[in-house]
């Protein structure tokens, strides 16, 4: 008699498919992080506007950034430089503070600040006793770009060049006065940590 073929082998089952998460993958280091809450300190030196010679400046620095948008505030104070003039002899002293807000990734950004604030001015020109102050008000434009990223801490370069809508003004005793500089613009350094 023929012989019966043997049985055929039983079909494996095919493997359930892995229900164990996928990691997502890393973010590029060409993308911003997605949320960031930071502060800082920044020194930069300055040159117009309300100063009567370039000086250096200080300045604190907090702000929020969400993908590529960063809202801020900021306050500077400029180290008090003088000048010699006809009348006499003016030192000033500004101090300000303002809202900022950013467009960019993690290595470039583009900012718009807006800075208000008061110049004191003392000295031998000024009229009415040795002191006057001005209020003032900026509108800028600061590129921005992270140079050396520490972890959550980084150092960033910044220029910033500003418009003063209305001019700081001093009279002087002699009848004429010291005005600021429409435009003026700075050129600094600030270190940044993240807070969460």
């Amino acid at each position: 008699p023929a012989k019966e073929p043997p049985p055929t082998p039983p079909r494996k089952a095919p493997e359930a498919e892995s229900t164990r998460p996928v990691a997502p993958p890393a973010p590029s280091k060409d993308e911003p992080s997605a949320r960031t809450v930071a502060v800082g300190v920044e020194a930069f030196g300055h040159v117009g506007g309300a100063a009567p010679s370039p000086g250096p400046g200080l300045g604190l620095v907090g702000f929020g950034r969400l993908g590529r948008v960063t809202l801020g505030v900021e306050g500077r104070f400029v180290v008090p430089p003088s000048g010699e003039f006809d009348p006499g002899h003016v030192t000033t002293t500004t101090l300000g503070g303002g809202p900022f807000v950013c467009v960019g990734g993690s290595r470039v950004d583009v900012c718009l600040p807006i800075m208000v604030g008061a110049t004191l001015g003392e000295g031998s020109a000024v009229a009415e006793g040795r002191t006057d102050t001005s209020p003032f008000v900026t509108v800028g434009l600061r590129p921005e770009v992270h140079a050396i990223p520490l972890g959550r801490a980084e150092l960033t370069v910044f220029f910033e060049g500003y418009v003063a809508p209305a001019s700081t003004a001093f009279a002087f005793r002699s009848g004429t006065a010291f005005s600021s500089a429409p435009v003026g613009a700075l050129l600094g350094l600030s270190a940044k940590i993240g807070i969460f």
